[in-house]
């Protein structure tokens, strides 16, 4: 079989999409790497537990996975509702505002009526006491002037303090029960009365498809050998720090992590929280532990601080030691994890090269576009997939401050993920599978025939993926595997010359006439300052001026005007083109090692 890479983007329930279309790329393609956020985690997993399932003996492990959307339109046994609504458990604390926030989603039609159903339901204890406040005061009229012109303002001071009742029982109630739930509505876990809430059922999910009774770990996925067989990335974002982190390599240059089994013990099943106690050591004489290497890491845990959805699903609490602060004050504090998909929603840097040797796929939700009737849409020429995406919050002209501010969150969210879509070299693997207001999302209580549509545009999408970089690409197919790879050769070179013509000048031309040029820092004696990141011996100095010169002498024919990548009589690069920048690294590029001790933090 091919090999391919496979990008997930996040959006709540809008994941239905991915089953079949992992289903449908695992017939013609086996997949290397893969990764998602937040809902593209949980699809992200399943696709890794499939592959590594199929790989070692269950025969319909990616079967199995194409069943999700079927069960997630079933009816739910306890609560009458959809399977896919059910997973969503709040706790008996936040209960009655899960539900009261749950009517305002959906069709605007009769929300209002909705909400007020809601919280007549919820809270008509509140409602009785203000409508009998309403009549208290009323009564002295009715005593002394009976008639039925007081009916009119009766009704009416019962109704408003009722609804002023229930809506001080909401202001003075809401934030505190979010907040004591670590920041969600819904912790995700198992409980007595929701034996089947999202933890729980991705967690059997998993196993079963994998083939495992014990949690699958980044570890079985990797294999043995020296790449892994599989390996499953996500993204999550520590709030705390205010940074993006990937998983499963959560230890990096910034923070070493730990975690307390009894606070995870209500996030995760008892043998997840045991199987990272066992993997990992004990910090001091507190009841925190050190995080586990990345091979030990529960796959189930990952996706599910991937998937914190904020308010919606509790944040994930992990200790970290801030080293900026005092000797004397530097000790574990804890560090909220929530949702990927703050940070980046759609990562389609994941597992980016110079140059691929298989095709790295990427799937994206999309609003409908107001032009194109497809609902599954890949560019069919170079040109197009160029244009900016639109936010469209206005309704025919009419200012709208909620969608302005919307607006405002989504250019914070997405921006980098909205740039790097149009780029040369990405824009050509991307399939858009559009989505209406009522699909996705956060229409937690889709009908069957909404989740069985969008399951079917995911097939579709899987299928344009798969006969566009086939082989044997359907007659007339420009944008194929080997068109993607020239236009990825011709972005490259071009934006590998801009540097270098930067750093020719730079290492030629110092910028004051007392600086030292590079050539001279690389010969200083080893003991000269600056001594920041000295050369090992004097091997390494001759190795590395020996380079340096022979790369300079390349550079000068390169850079000569008559030979360039660029722009040559109006025939240039594609666009828009891409620069090249030093970001810290996300991903390792090799497999992790172990610590060498986990006695103590590093401060690295």
């Amino acid at each position: 079989m091919r090999e391919c890479d496979l990008i997930m983007k996040g959006g709540i329930t809008s994941g239905v999409v991915y089953p079949e279309a992992i289903h449908e790329l695992a017939q013609t393609y086996r997949f290397r790497n893969i990764g998602g956020t937040s809902a593209g985690a949980i699809a992200a997993a399943v696709a890794a537990a499939a592959s590594y399932g199929h790989a070692h003996g269950v025969p319909d492990a990616f079967e199995q996975s194409q069943r999700i959307p079927q069960w997630l339109g079933g009816k739910s046994p306890r609560t009458k509702s959809s399977n896919l609504l059910a997973l969503f458990s709040p706790q008996p604390t936040t209960r009655p505002y899960f539900h009261g926030a749950l009517a305002c989603l959906g069709h605007p039609r009769g929300r209002w009526l909705r909400l007020l159903v809601a919280g007549l339901r919820w809270f008509w204890p509140n409602a009785l006491l203000g409508a009998a406040a309403g009549l208290m005061l009323m009564a002295p009229a009715w005593i002394s002037s009976p008639s039925y012109w007081l009916c009119v303002p009766t009704a009416a001071l019962t109704i408003g303090f009722a609804l002023s009742a229930i809506a001080l029982k909401i202001k003075s109630g809401l934030i505190r029960s979010i907040e004591n739930n670590d920041y969600g509505f819904c912790r995700g876990l198992d409980d007595h009365d929701h034996p089947k809430s999202l933890t729980g059922w991705l967690d059997d999910l998993i196993k079963r498809i994998s083939g495992l009774q014990r949690p699958l770990t980044f570890g079985d996925l990797a294999g043995h050998g020296s790449e892994p067989d599989i390996n499953l990335v996500m993204m999550t974002t520590n709030v705390t720090q205010g940074r993006p982190v990937c998983l499963p390599h959560l230890n990096d240059t910034a923070s070493t992590y730990f975690f307390d089994p009894k606070v995870f013990s209500t996030f995760f099943p008892k043998d997840t929280v045991d199987w990272m106690v066992c993997h990992s050591k004990r910090y001091k004489d507190s009841d925190l532990y050190f995080w586990p290497e990345a091979e030990h890491l529960p796959v189930l845990v990952a996706t599910r601080m991937s998937l914190s959805f904020p308010l919606l699903l509790s944040a994930i609490p992990v200790y970290a030691i801030d080293f900026s602060r005092e000797t004397d004050k530097q000790v574990p504090e804890r560090n909220w994890f929530s949702d990927g998909g703050i940070a980046s929603n759609f990562p389609i840097h994941f597992f980016d090269a110079a140059l691929p040797r298989r095709p790295t796929f990427a799937i994206n939700l999309t609003p409908l576009h107001p032009d194109k009737e497809s609902k599954v849409w890949m560019p069919q020429t170079n040109g197009q997939g160029r244009a900016a995406r639109w936010y469209r919050f206005e309704s025919e002209n009419q200012l709208s401050l909620s969608g302005f501010l919307a607006a405002i969150m989504d250019s914070m969210q997405n921006w980098k993920d909205n740039e790097q879509m149009r780029i040369p070299g990405y824009r050509d693997r991307i399939v858009h599978v559009a989505l209406s207001e009522d699909e996705g999302g956060l229409n937690l209580n889709m009908p069957p025939q909404h989740i069985t549509n969008l399951s079917n545009r995911g097939r579709a999408a899987a299928r344009l993926l798969a006969e566009r970089f086939s082989a044997h690409p359907p007659e007339g197919t420009l944008l194929t595997w080997n068109n993607h790879r020239w236009v990825r050769y011709r972005t490259l070179m071009n934006a590998l010359e801009e540097i270098f013509k930067q750093m020719k000048r730079a290492f030629e031309h110092p910028f004051g006439e007392h600086e030292l040029t590079y050539e001279a820092l690389i010969q200083r004696p080893l003991n000269e300052a600056p001594k920041s990141y000295p050369f090992a011996n004097l091997r390494q100095r001759k190795f590395a001026y020996r380079t340096t010169r022979q790369f300079l002498d390349a550079l000068n024919q390169w850079t000569a005007p008559s030979m360039t990548f660029g722009e040559v009589r109006g025939k240039g690069t594609p666009k828009p083109e891409p620069q090249l920048r030093v970001m810290p690294r996300s991903i390792p590029s090799q497999r992790p090692t172990k610590r060498q001790s986990q006695s103590k933090p590093s401060r690295r």
